[in-house]
């Protein structure tokens, strides 16, 4: 049975960091598995009228239910992200709202999350982690309990 995996790129830049990370990590997992990039870059910012049935001029954007769909199919989700300013960029919590509606349909729930992030600092991305964690949280989402480096870390002393 193929496990279907979505990778989120926490970067609309073409030729950044995130992207190219996530392009590479394709090539490691194993090869029954369906590993795909889902894009976020032409989400609309998440407003929450469109889900409200009691607004009847904003209909959900067909951007919302295709991406909604994506993540629904997935068995796993892994975020590639870099930080910004001590947080997620902004067009990653955007996903995150729009994968969080409507309420009795939420597509995070329960689904398993990997991170990988990165940042030109010496943190390495631990506050992006941190947040991208936190709001994941919400969803019952696993993840690993220890960044990659930090268990190193720990395990070298």
């Amino acid at each position: 049975m193929t496990k279907n995996i979505s990778i989120l790129i926490g970067s609309l830049r073409r030729g950044s960091y995130a992207r190219k990370i996530a392009r590479n990590i394709i090539d490691y997992f194993p090869d029954d598995y369906g590993v795909r990039i889902v894009e976020i870059r032409d989400l609309p910012l998440y407003d929450f009228d469109y889900d409200d049935p009691e607004v009847t001029d904003k209909p959900t954007p067909p951007e919302y239910t295709s991406f909604r769909g994506a993540i629904k199919a997935s068995d796993g989700v892994l975020f590639v992200t870099p930080e910004n300013n001590r947080t997620i960029p902004a067009c990653l919590k955007n996903a995150i709202d729009i994968g969080s509606k409507p309420n009795g349909d939420v597509a995070w729930r329960r689904l398993p999350a990997g991170i990988i992030s990165h940042s030109v600092g010496r943190m390495g991305g631990y506050s992006s982690q941190k947040n991208l964690r936190l709001s994941l949280s919400y969803f019952d989402m696993p993840t690993p309990g220890v960044p990659a480096h930090s268990k190193r870390q720990r395990l070298a002393s």
